[in-house]
């Protein structure tokens, strides 16, 4: 594979609002003309297959409607 395939980013936090407090969950945020160049457009429906330390993004065919699959 290419090195210009290969992306690094950093793993963030972002704080969430419960009931009497916050909490913080793992944040990725991704953006680049590299994205185009892949072929995601602004506005593409995406799928996310997670898998244990391993993300896939692909786009998704159609609409599509978001739901967890807990496996």
């Amino acid at each position: 594979m290419s090195t210009h395939n290969i992306r690094k980013a950093k793993l963030h936090y972002k704080s969430v609002p419960r009931i009497d407090s916050y909490i913080t969950v793992p944040w990725i945020n991704l953006s680049g003309h590299w994205l185009a160049k892949a072929g995601f457009r602004i506005g593409d429906n995406i799928t996310i297959i997670i898998k244990r330390n391993s993300l896939q993004i692909k786009k998704s065919k159609g609409n599509t409607q978001t739901f967890f699959n807990k496996t």
